[in-house]
């Protein structure tokens, strides 16, 4: 009777353990993370009775947390790679929208400002239509700093997220070294059968960390998970967790970086971290953030040079004054930041060289010392050079004002960040635009007016490069024709007057373009026909040309002037490949975003098919089990109904 009892009595046990499990699924299948349980049954050790060994019944082995690891990894990887392009999807396609606005965008300011620009030089004169350019101008200057601040809330709404994610890692960092010790404390009480739901609470709170952050997760002996993040560094070891926290960039003190922190000291991670939101954050601002604000720069400070370098070669009438054309925009400066770590002082003096603006690119560059020589780095390539006169890309590098400086000690130069910042219109009054050309050329008059030469020749087109301020002070050019003005049988001009350094020009009444070299800069005006002996042909400075609007015309001009990418690309065309670039960018940031979404699901399917509970197999379990159940106490009444009938028998 004794082996009745005893196996009908494990029966019951192990019956009722399987069905608490099975009621324990059943009350999780709504829980993020659970995994499923089961009870793992085994055969108790046999009797040996007359007649050989006799069963003694049924004992639980263990309850077994239905886990592939391998799935569980691949939800995690997919997880972070999810939430890397989301976060870059999201924060990428603020700024398409931003752009690519048809009425918000910049080329409708740009080409409302050029068609001001040619509405005024159809009558130069008009103050309202000067006026009306003066405004456009200010409205662009307005786009252009609305486009910035929009990015610099962009980065400033990052350099927040960054830090409210590393505080979230260091504390799930924290809470799975919590629980590494907990698990480690169970496996040694219960000689190594496992506790599921704390294995479960730290699966969850692996996929917690890894959708922040990408992570390497290795289990150990002990039952205990090491976390590794970045390029291997170890984030949780055992019950000890490292910490993130969030530091400034040596160079630019606004900008949130993340150090590692550890035994050992404190690391900049920030180059390492990859995969997660945090990943997707950096890659934002890295990749599309700042080469947009870049690019935008660049756009205004090659508009500002281009207009700056045109208007001033032109002059204004202010009354009966005229005046050289000065800056139409404020010039800007190129941002250059010291690094935190130098031992030297001072800072290089960088500028842009106007007449290289086709070589400037949208990439920053890092000045670094080696002891001995300095080395310019374009950070947008890694491309690396000796620092030369004059530096590459159209840059103007001056490191002669720096003192003390030391080996490893370094500048970050961001020639085009702040060009949308802080671009703004010089000129506060409509008689302040230089519109006219500040040269006049014609032919040579008698004191009437009347025309004097015989000839054919004509000069037209004239046009300046130099300090207009100069020439307006200095006399009228005459150029003098003679068949041998250059010697005997050598024709062409003698020029005379006006400063000219210039004092021969052969012609050999071929059309062509005169170079005269004055001291206050360089004219060149086109000259076709035949001249008579001792024509003159007189270029003087422009002092009542108010009806004169070459000047405004050539402004106009800059529109269409190819001045970027090498002299190749317009403004406009240079800013329509940025928002198409960008727009791109988001494109396939949204389509890689729904095909790792895709993946991301197919792996928790797949973790499902193993860790996921499914009530028909578990309604199945409970009446299989409550069937034993009930067969095993059936079988206790059996016993004891014999054992009764054994116990009257021998009263």
């Amino acid at each position: 009777m004794a082996d009745i009892f005893q196996s009908s009595l494990s029966g019951l046990r192990a019956f009722q353990r399987a069905l608490a499990t099975t009621s324990h699924n059943i009350s999780n299948i709504d829980t993020p993370g659970y995994s499923r349980q089961r009870t793992e049954f085994t055969t108790l050790l046999p009797s040996l009775g007359a007649g050989g060994w006799i069963g003694t019944g049924v004992g639980v082995e263990s309850i077994r947390r239905l886990v592939d690891e391998t799935r569980q990894q691949a939800v995690r990887v997919n997880t972070s790679e999810f939430a890397r392009l989301e976060a870059f999807a999201g924060l990428s396609g603020r700024i398409d929208n931003l752009l690519a606005d048809k009425d918000a965008g910049l080329s409708s300011a740009m080409q409302a400002f050029f068609n001001a620009v040619q509405a005024s030089s159809a009558d130069p004169a008009d103050l309202t239509a000067r006026g009306v350019m003066l405004t456009e101008a200010q409205n662009l200057v307005s786009r252009f700093h609305y486009f910035d601040s929009h990015l610099a809330e962009l980065e400033t709404e990052v350099n927040g997220r960054i830090e409210v994610i590393a505080g979230e890692i260091n504390e799930l960092a924290g809470s799975v070294a919590r629980l590494n010790q907990e698990i480690k404390i169970a496996l040694g009480q219960s000689q190594g059968a496992p506790p599921n739901d704390l294995l479960d609470r730290r699966d969850a709170l692996l996929e917690q960390i890894a959708e922040r952050v990408g992570t390497q997760v290795v289990h150990q002996d002990d039952g205990t998970v090491s976390v590794f993040i970045g390029n291997g560094q170890p984030l949780v070891v055992g019950n000890d967790a490292s910490r993130l926290t969030v530091t400034r960039n040596q160079y630019d003190g606004t900008r949130q970086e993340l150090a590692f922190v550890s035994g050992n000291g404190t690391v900049n991670i920030t180059k390492l971290l990859t995969g997660g939101t945090l990943g997707g954050l950096l890659d934002f601002r890295r990749e599309s953030l700042d080469v947009a604000r870049n690019e935008l720069g660049l756009v205004a400070m090659a508009l500002t040079e281009q207009f700056n370098a045109q208007h001033r070669q032109g002059v204004s009438f202010d009354g009966t004054t005229v005046q050289a054309g000065g800056d139409f925009f404020k010039p800007m400066a190129v941002e250059v930041l010291a690094s935190t770590r130098n031992g030297g002082g001072g800072r290089p003096d960088v500028s842009i060289d106007p007449s290289r603006l086709a070589e400037l690119t949208a990439s920053d560059y890092q000045l670094r010392y080696d002891g001995s020589d300095w080395q310019l780095t374009r950070l947008s390539d890694g491309q690396t050079w000796p620092l030369t006169d004059p530096a590459p890309d159209g840059l103007v590098i001056d490191v002669s004002g720096l003192t003390g400086m030391s080996a490893g000690d370094s500048f970050l130069i961001r020639p085009t960040r702040l060009g949308a910042r802080d671009m703004g219109v010089a000129l506060h009054r409509p008689n302040e635009i230089a519109w006219a050309n500040p040269v006049l050329a014609g032919e040579v008059t008698g004191a009437n007016g009347e025309a004097v030469n015989s000839g054919t020749g004509k000069i037209d087109k004239p046009r300046f490069n130099g300090d207009v301020a100069a020439w307006l002070g200095a006399g009228e050019i005459t150029l003098t024709y003679s068949a041998d003005a250059g010697g005997p049988g050598v024709a062409g001009f003698t020029v005379t007057g006006g400063g000219a350094t210039t004092t021969f020009l052969p012609y050999d009444g071929q059309a062509t373009t005169l170079e005269i070299e004055t001291a206050s800069g360089t004219i060149h005006v086109d000259f076709n026909g035949v001249p008579a002996e001792s024509d003159g042909f007189v270029i003087q400075p422009n002092s009542q040309g108010r009806g004169d609007n070459a000047n405004l015309l050539a402004l106009a001009d800059i529109k269409d002037r190819p001045a970027l990418n090498g002299g190749d690309t317009t403004l406009e065309e240079f800013y329509s490949g940025v928002v198409g670039r960008v727009g791109a960018q988001t494109q396939r940031a949204n389509v890689n975003r729904d095909a790792q979404n895709v993946l991301l699901n197919q792996a928790q399917d797949a973790r499902d098919q193993v860790s996921g509970v499914n009530l028909d197999e578990e309604a199945a379990n409970m009446l299989r089990f409550q069937q034993a159940y009930m067969a095993s106490a059936q079988m206790i009444t059996t016993a004891n109904t014999l054992f009764q009938t054994l116990l009257d028998a021998v009263r």
